[in-house]
């Protein structure tokens, strides 16, 4: 599980919601290749300027950079960019991933003039109003906490020895029609 952030073109007479809802499942507002390429080699490049330890999986039709210590990933496509962060995250070290993704975001917005949206919130996020940074992290930080509150299958009350029964019926039932299976071939042959 991850958070979540959009770039997109907002659509004209259009809220950020309605937007989302049609960009994010369409190839509409997709830029050409020869405006992608660009779009993909100028982000590059100012994205690793900031922060060089990004690394870089290159598609014909999408772009994807890394920061593995933190897990944080940028994927930019012809029509939108997305940036994800994994739930693993806590406190302070939070705070600093936050400061890094709202960083990127600024770049991103800057080259590319997209609107920023959060699917957690429904909302359009504004960076350049550091209260924003601490209303997501606020988010982000609530689901972390409880995301290892999440009940294990050792849990529940039927189980053997933590796995659970359906499980268990499944992998006997294949066993049996794989044994059944084995019996028709040796009698045939």
């Amino acid at each position: 599980m991850s958070y979540d952030i959009y770039l997109f073109k907002k659509l004209k007479n259009k809220n950020i919601i309605e937007s989302a809802g049609i960009v994010l499942e369409s190839n509409i507002n997709s830029l050409d290749n020869k405006n992608f390429e660009f779009q993909k080699k100028s982000l590059t490049r100012k994205l690793k300027f900031l922060d060089g330890k990004l690394e870089e999986f290159n598609s014909d039709n999408y772009l994807e950079l890394t920061l593995n210590n933190t897990g944080i990933q940028i994927s930019i496509h012809p029509n939108q960019i997305a940036i994800t962060v994994p739930y693993w995250h806590t406190n302070q070290e939070a705070e600093k991933v936050f400061k890094k993704v709202f960083n990127y975001l600024n770049i991103i917005k800057q080259e590319t003039g997209y609107s920023i949206y959060d699917p957690q919130n429904g909302t359009e996020i504004e960076i350049s109003d550091n209260q924003d940074i601490k209303y997501f992290l606020k988010k982000y930080l609530l689901v972390s906490k409880n995301i290892n509150t999440v009940p294990i299958q050792k849990n529940y009350k039927y189980n053997y020895k933590g796995i659970p029964i359906g499980y268990i019926i499944m992998i006997v039932v294949i066993t049996f029609f794989l044994i059944i299976g084995l019996i028709g071939l040796l009698i045939k042959i």
